[in-house]
This record gives structure tokens, C-alpha cells and sequence, in this order.
């Protein structure tokens, strides 16, 4: 989770299942690119097209190994030319790239406190209320059945809010059970101050099902769903990522134009509701490596390894 609000990506798929379509829309961002150098400079494509960032046929095939073009390769910024002066991962890219997610140290918080508060607001996304009976824990990242929790030191039943106090540098996730779908949110970055985050917004469990009606996919109850979403050094939601998990046999998807489509191949940035989203179905439940690049093909923004339950919905919000 993170500080910035957010509509859930599960209500823009319960809203586009209930008007019975899937867009094949792919407008990323809403307008993504003006010239080709722009594509090229920002790592998303090779050509711009109506305003997005697509790959040259002639070049997917033989250009890229591993995710990393041949001739953007590099060590160091001496590798790198002018256009793309900044090493990042092993790709050379251009400044403003790199300024998005070559993040500098953040200064230590000036407190010496051994305890933070960190609080969230629980909600289902289309009642837009608290769902009953909510039960918070908070387990350590090596905690994987979170066997030896950190309780909340309050949860308000009628408001959803649940409050912990944590050690400080707390890293690792929450598993909150409730009338709704069970679900994982797993931090990338420990917490190091007093948090307010945003709200986690958790399915009915009438509504888990209307994933099937996704491109006519089936959900396997048997296995999970990943909600992913990549923020940048200033915590914004970025689109034009490309999300790779290391299971296979997983349907990703993305909201694109408000309406989830499995046909896109990066995330959307919506300006309005502040989000871009994307994930998995149908994903095999244990330790998954989930990877952000930026466009497809593009440089390693940063991998994350997770622990997805069946029936549950895992978030992870990555920071890099």
C-alpha cells in the first residue's frame, strides 16, 4: 500500500464485467509519447504510434536477450552515450528516466523512537463500506503463514480503521481476513515514520468470481490473484511499466482506460483516480517473483518475492 489514493482496479473490472465487455483499448497513460525519440529515449517502444509507444516488428526478434537490448547494455555510465547517459540495471537510459527511479538514500528519520504507528483504512470497493468482521495481522516477510503476528493495537469495526504500532524498519506484509475475499498487502519499503496509508480495498466474495468473465477466463479457486502497481522516487503510480511473474501458466492483465484488458502489455496511468494497475490470475499459490521493467523489453526497475495463498488477493505496491 501506499500514501497516494486509489480506485481499486477490482471495482473498474467489476464496473467493465457488469457493462458485459473487455476493451482492447491500449491508450497508456492517456498520451504517451508525441515522436519516436521519445519512445526510445523513455525505453517504452521503438515507434510512436497515436500517441503510444509501440516495438517495431522488425525489431522483436534477434535486438533483445534477457530483456535487455544488445547495444544498451552497460557496467557503468562510461558504457552509455549521450542520448542514454545513465546505467541503470544494465541498460543505458536518458536522465529523465533514470531520475524517476534511480532513487537517492533517503535521509534517517531525526527520532529515535523504537515504535511507529502505521494505520489503513479496510473497505469493501463496491459498498464502499467496512466489510464485517475484520481480523488484521502484521507478519515479518520470512513469517510466511504468520505464525507469530503482530496484532493491531486497535480495530475499529465500524470504520475499518486498523492501527499497529510496528518496530521501526518493519518490513513484511498484512493478512487481513474479514466477510471479504481474504487478502495479503506487502510492503517493498520498511516503515520508518508514523504512516496514515491509503485504504485497502477488498472484494465481496460474490464478486470474486466475475474475474472469469475476464476474455472468458476461468479462475481456479485453487490459486491466487496479484494486484501489482510500480511508484516512482517521488511515491507516484507509473504507467508504462511491464509486469513479469516467474510462475507460468498465470493470465496477466492490466486497467487500461478504466477497463481491464489482457490484451495490453504495460500499465495505464490514470490521472484522474491516481492509479496504474496491473497483475496475474490464477496464480500458483507459494513463493513468486514478481518483476517491474519499464515498457516491455525494457530495463529491470526491481523484482519483489512474495508468498501468494489461494483464493486471496496479494497487493503489492513496489518501490525500488
Amino acid at each position: 500500500m501506499s500514501q497516494t489514493a486509489r480506485t481499486p482496479a477490482l471495482w473498474l473490472i467489476w464496473m467493465a464485467l457488469q457493462l458485459g465487455a473487455c476493451s482492447a483499448l491500449i491508450d497508456v497513460s492517456g498520451h504517451q509519447c508525441e515522436t519516436d525519440m521519445q519512445c526510445r529515449d523513455r525505453q517504452l517502444g521503438d515507434i510512436c504510434s497515436e500517441n503510444v509507444c509501440i516495438t517495431a516488428p522488425s525489431q522483436t526478434v534477434g535486438n533483445v536477450q534477457d530483456g535487455v537490448r544488445r547495444n544498451e547494455r552497460c557496467v557503468k555510465e562510461t558504457d552509455c552515450s549521450a542520448a542514454t547517459p545513465r546505467c541503470m540495471r544494465g541498460t543505458c537510459v536518458s536522465q529523465d528516466v533514470a531520475d524517476m527511479f534511480l532513487c537517492r538514500p533517503q535521509e534517517e528519520p531525526p527520532i529515535d523512537a523504537a515504535l511507529v504507528r502505521y494505520s489503513f483504512r479496510v473497505i469493501e470497493y463496491v459498498m464502499r463500506l467496512p466489510p464485517a468482521n475484520i481480523v488484521a495481522k502484521a507478519c515479518w516477510g520470512n513469517d510466511v503463514k504468520c505464525t507469530n503476528p503482530i496484532v493491531p493495537i486497535s480495530v475499529a469495526q465500524d470504520t475499518g480503521i486498523v492501527m499497529f504500532e510496528l518496530p521501526r524498519g518493519f518490513l513484511g506484509f498484512f493478512e487481513v481476513l474479514s466477510d471479504a475475499v481474504p487478502a495479503l498487502s506487502y510492503l517493498t519499503k520498511p516503515i520508518e515514520v508514523d504512516t496514515v496509508d491509503r485504504d485497502l480495498q477488498l472484494s465481496a466474495p460474490q464478486t470474486f468470481m466475475t474475474f472469469a468473465m475476464l476474455d472468458n477466463a476461468e479462475i481456479d479457486d485453487t490459486k491466487g490473484v496479484a494486484l501489482l502497481e510500480a511508484f516512482d522516487c517521488l511515491g507516484k503510480p507509473v504507467g508504462g511499466v511491464h509486469f513479469e511473474s516467474s510462475v507460468g501458466n498465470v493470465r496477466p492483465f492490466y486497467i487500461v482506460n478504466h477497463v481491464p484488458n489482457s490484451d495490453a502489455s504495460v500499465s495505464a496511468l490514470d490521472p484522474v483516480n491516481n492509479v496504474a494497475d496491473g497483475g496475474f490470475m490464477n496464480v500458483e499459490p507459494g513463493f513468486v517473483t514478481f518483476t517491474a521493467r519499464y515498457g516491455v523489453g525494457g530495463p529491470v526497475l526491481g523484482s519483489f518475492n512474495v508468498a501468494v495463498r489461494a483464493s486471496t488477493f496479494t497487493f503489492v505496491d513496489m518501490y525500488f
